[in-house]
């Protein structure tokens, strides 16, 4: 077993103060994210019923529960998004850029990030989806660090998720 002290630890995963400039490139990465996910959903509206199997999985997966006027409450859909953006967005990064990049490789941590996301085999094309994004975010930890994909990981999933909850 491996044992090593905090400081080592962040480290070795590349959890740093992230600079100005790296800020900058997190939230980049958040609209890149959606700009990369728009070309996705034209594709999906394009191929059968995908965009159904995909509108029905995330209709229940992020729902909060009925509200007052229909919409989910403004409260649970922040916290359900907090919480996405927390455990999803920290948690992937860390595991995948900071823990399995280093050692197996771009390609390789890319490929098992998108079969982490197998709640998508209504759709298999999503897992591609996922795999390509992830070796840009795998790209950009590579010049800089896994701070930087957290933010725009993290920023990605609180705004759709929250979106998704919210919904009014």
């Amino acid at each position: 077993m491996i044992t090593r002290k905090w400081k080592a630890m962040f480290a070795r995963m590349a959890w740093v103060k992230p600079t100005g400039l790296q800020v900058g490139i997190g939230l980049g990465l958040v609209v890149f994210s959606f700009l990369y996910d728009l070309v996705w959903a034209l594709y999906t509206h394009q191929s059968g019923d995908m965009a159904t199997k995909i509108s029905a999985y995330n209709a229940n997966t992020f729902s909060t529960g009925p509200a007052v006027g229909g919409a989910a409450g403004f409260g649970a859909s922040v916290f359900l998004a907090l919480a996405t953006a927390i455990c999803a967005g920290i948690g992937e990064e860390t595991l995948i850029r900071g823990a399995l990049q280093p050692v197996i490789g771009i390609l390789p941590a890319a490929f098992l990030h998108g079969i982490l996301h197998a709640q998508f085999s209504n759709a298999p094309m999503l897992i591609l989806q996922v795999s390509l994004w992830s070796c840009c975010m795998g790209i950009v930890k590579r010049f800089t660090n896994t701070t930087t994909t957290i933010i725009g990981h993290a920023g990605f999933n609180f705004v759709t998720t929250f979106l998704f909850a919210f919904n009014p």
